[in-house]
């Protein structure tokens, strides 16, 4: 757990934004960088200007901010909420884009990654709810002895 030894992430949940963050701005990188035929056919039917590579930035704007809000969680605990929310926006907005490839016939196997862009979605909401567990009460020390 990155919280035990980066005293500044706000325990589990601040260990899920970074984790999340660092995913995040791989898969934009990967969308940046690269193109597959499978993501030209999947974004065919947008605008030109609204291609992978333009919009992957999104992924890595997100991702970025998400660990930059998770290095600081500790401190910092309302940007949390805004830092999950951040990161539902691309897995959504690639699972209309892959949906809307698959109903208008750009992608025929389009819903498949709409449904895993979905899911993504899904898991960040549901841990976005979770609550960090409680501090367990600190021990005192009774000088070493036993018994």
């Amino acid at each position: 757990m990155p919280h035990r030894i980066i005293k500044s992430i706000d325990g589990p949940r601040g260990d899920f934004l970074l984790a999340g963050g660092l995913v995040f701005t791989a898969i934009g990188y990967s969308y940046v960088s690269t193109t597959t035929p499978g993501r030209e056919a999947g974004f065919a039917w947008l605008p030109t200007h609204l291609d992978s590579d333009e919009l992957g930035w999104a992924w890595v704007v997100v991702g970025l901010f998400t660990v930059t809000v998770a290095l600081i969680s500790a401190r910092f605990k309302k940007l949390e909420a805004l830092a999950f929310m951040a990161l539902v926006v691309p897995p959504t907005l690639w699972a209309m884009i892959f949906i809307g490839a698959w109903i208008l016939g750009a992608h025929p196997n389009g819903w498949v990654s709409a449904i895993s862009y979905s899911l993504m979605a899904w898991w960040v909401l549901i841990a976005s709810d979770w609550p960090n567990p409680p501090c367990p009460p600190e021990r005192k020390d009774e000088g070493g002895q036993r018994g």
